[in-house]
């Protein structure tokens, strides 16, 4: 695992974004750790939390002329990411959002920001089940006549390899994109081992 991933992985446990104990998920699962990005909840988190989203973009090498957030979660990241983007990187890109609740006057529509059309990049906290990205890109594309070239997560919580890659593989094959990840659930554990204070917790992710 590279410096700045690393980096960003002590900034959740400083945060106490990444808990250990009972949870249960959207998908009704129970996990036994939770990723609370609700936590990253100052201006300086959000500009850290902007700064690792947009050097996993610019890593990734994606082709895209806008960045959309997943309401709510990831309204504060999609603007955070913006702003790192110029900040950091140069580069001044146009961000959007959706509402959860169709607005019937004022601006009206289903998004804020940017009009969707081209290339964008989807942005949210966290991947599981891939369910609610599903749910997001038939939405986007029901609404907006625009081309999703990949999606950009905080943390893969897919517990097993093999299910990670057929989750990931679907998706992307599915809607034709690619999916990256800050970090993942392996990247946590490989970490963990090699950090004597941290192997308390890796009974409950492995």
């Amino acid at each position: 695992m590279c410096k700045w991933k690393i980096q960003f992985l002590d900034f959740c446990l400083e945060k106490k974004v990444l808990k250990f104990g009972k949870f249960q998920l959207k998908s009704g699962k129970c996990s036994p750790y939770y990723f609370n990005s609700g936590l990253f909840n100052t201006g300086n988190d959000l500009q850290k939390l902007g700064y690792f989203y947009a050097k996993t973009i610019i890593e990734s090498n994606l082709d895209y002329k806008a960045i959309f957030g997943v309401a709510y979660k990831g309204i504060p990241i999609v603007i955070s990411t913006a702003i790192a983007l110029r900040k950091y990187f140069n580069i001044n890109i146009p961000y959007c959002f959706n509402r959860k609740e169709l607005k019937k006057h004022g601006e009206k529509g289903n998004f804020i920001g940017q009009k969707l059309t081209g290339k964008i990049i989807l942005l949210d906290d966290v991947m599981t089940s891939g369910f609610s990205i599903n749910d997001t890109i038939n939405f986007i594309h029901s609404h907006a006549n625009t081309k999703i070239s990949g999606i950009i997560i905080a943390l893969d919580r897919t517990r097993n390899i093999n299910n990670k890659k057929n989750i990931q593989k679907n998706i992307e094959k599915k809607y034709n994109l690619k999916i990256f990840s800050i970090i993942s659930i392996l990247d946590i554990i490989n970490y963990f081992k090699k950090k004597k204070h941290l192997h308390i917790y890796l009974k409950y992710i492995i």
